[in-house]
């Protein structure tokens, strides 16, 4: 729900939405909306488009509702300066925060609920 209303909303302010999903149906859900980046974690080639897409947008804010090792991942990839901000866990495995990110990089991460 959050990442629909992220579609809409952010084009409107001159942000752009990396979507993140973990099935097919859910790409095909957010183009049918708009939405132009798509990435599904899930897929064969993921971490080619996760490599990707953060060379090409760099994006600095992830909303996340699912957590675990692929959102762990993915904050990883983020650029030096990117904030995680987790508002769910549906993958009850650990999210695994470098440190040394936080240090040298300048990533941070805020939970909210």
């Amino acid at each position: 729900a959050l990442g629909k209303m992220m579609n809409r909303v952010a084009p409107l302010h001159g942000i752009e939405v990396v979507n993140f999903v973990r099935k097919p149906e859910q790409v095909k859900s957010l183009q049918e909306l708009g939405a132009k980046i798509i990435v599904n974690t899930e897929s064969e080639d993921y971490d080619a488009q996760l490599e990707k897409v953060m060379a090409e947008h760099k994006p600095m804010g992830f909303f996340d509702a699912v957590g675990g090792p692929v959102s762990s991942k993915i904050f990883d990839s983020m650029p030096k300066f990117a904030t995680y901000l987790p508002y769910g866990l549906l993958d009850q495995r650990p999210f695994n925060l470098d440190i040394g990110k936080s240090i040298f990089l300048g990533k941070k991460s805020e939970g909210f609920w």
